[in-house]
């Protein structure tokens, strides 16, 4: 599979869910770490501006960039998760702050991702792995809903953490 083919599939993917139920303007901003994947965020801006997602890439690890910044220095999803404070480049953002706006944060390979919103000049709300989850659900719950006109009465969420599981081992 190609590149350009993967591309494709991504934005019709994203069309397919999200194009059909918004005819609204969304912004994204994505910190990426300075590494690989800003290069390919770039790629994709204006496939993307088409569905009326406009993406902003910080820390795009472009070869402009790749002289003055470091590879996770002070952004990437790691540095936002644990420092809980805006990565490097962000704070320029806030002059136009929209409440509707995504934030998010990859890190350099863009294999990891954590989406967060700012509460101030430079700290955040953090949306990790598990509340990122809780979210695609309530999506996918609210779409079911939608397509079959019935409600659904209960999402259950079951923790899968390895302590868990010790727990229950050592109750034996």
């Amino acid at each position: 599979v190609s590149v350009d083919s993967y591309y494709d599939q991504l934005f019709n993917a994203y069309d397919a869910i999200v194009g059909s139920a918004s005819n609204k303007s969304h912004s994204l901003h994505i910190d990426a770490a300075s590494g690989v994947g800003g290069i390919h965020l770039a790629k994709l801006q204006s496939k993307f501006k088409a569905a009326s997602l406009n993406i902003t890439v910080v820390n795009d690890g472009s070869a402009t960039e790749a002289a003055t910044k470091l590879l996770n220095n002070q952004c990437g999803a790691d540095y936002v998760q644990k420092a809980k404070q805006l990565p490097t480049g962000f704070a320029e953002l806030l002059e136009g702050y929209n409440k509707k706006s995504r934030w998010a944060s990859i890190d350099g390979d863009a294999d990891r991702i954590v989406y967060f919103f700012p509460n101030g000049s430079t700290s955040i709300t953090l949306i990790d792995g598990d509340k990122i989850a809780v979210l695609f659900t309530i999506f996918i719950k609210n779409a079911l809903e939608a397509l079959y006109d019935d409600k659904i009465e209960h999402i259950v969420r079951n923790s899968s953490k390895s302590e868990d599981h010790k727990k229950d081992d050592d109750e034996d």
